[in-house]
């Protein structure tokens, strides 16, 4: 991971809760089990874990081990108790990934309207003809600028483990990622307020750009 010395203390729980047991245990000191909370939370788990399966990201890693990060992170780093935007984490890439199986209104019929928005808000604009890839990603953000500070919090963690996990490939598209966290992400959480969670994302790059600089692998 490209974890920064600042941030290893405070993200050491990633290390530790890493099954459905240790979110049981978790989510249970919020939502009493069998409440609407804990059940929402563990169906959102078990949905993105089955629905996901093995699929892999580019460094090898099950794409679900994203999704569960991102949840631990909003609850324990961001203190997040609601559980349709812990939900909203499990199931976030669903919709991109697969969007005719899980359309947004999928996701609403199944788990509600709150979470379908939270999902909404983390999930890219379809490609529509003439419309490039990015595209697709500048109505992203310009539809998150208009977000609640909830979702874009949301976002922002998504963007925190993504940073974290980011595995290097070509220049071009690393490049890419880190503009578009600098000149849209973290103006939107400074806007917010939400100066905890954009300080981390900064000590992130800082880590990544010494890796850079370095020659370290990002594998480690």
């Amino acid at each position: 991971m490209n974890m920064p010395e600042q941030l290893r203390d405070e993200l050491s729980f990633l290390g530790v809760i890493t099954d459905r047991e240790g979110l049981i245990a978790l989510i249970q000191s919020e939502h009493v089990p069998g409440s609407y909370g804990y059940k929402h939370i563990l169906d959102a788990h078990d949905t993105a874990k089955r629905e996901m399966g093995d699929r892999r990201r580019h460094s090898g890693e099950r794409e679900f081990r994203h999704a569960f990060r991102c949840a631990l992170i909003l609850w324990i780093f961001c203190g997040a108790r609601d559980p349709c935007r812990i939900a909203g984490e499990f199931l976030h890439d669903l919709s991109e990934t697969f969007r005719k199986k899980w359309t947004l209104e999928r996701i609403g019929a199944r788990f509600g309207g709150d979470t379908e928005n939270r999902v909404r808000h983390m999930t890219k604009p379809v490609q529509k003809r003439g419309m490039s890839k990015r595209d697709s990603e500048r109505e992203f953000y310009r539809l998150l600028g208009l977000a609640s500070k909830e979702d874009v919090e949301n976002k922002g963690v998504d963007v925190l483990d993504n940073l974290l996990t980011l595995w290097k490939r070509s220049a071009k598209r690393l490049g890419r990622k880190i503009d578009d966290v600098i000149q849209f992400v973290l103006p939107l959480l400074h806007r917010h307020g939400l100066e905890k969670l954009r300080k981390a994302i900064i000590l992130v790059l800082w880590e990544i750009r010494r890796k850079l600089r370095n020659g370290i692998a990002f594998a480690h």
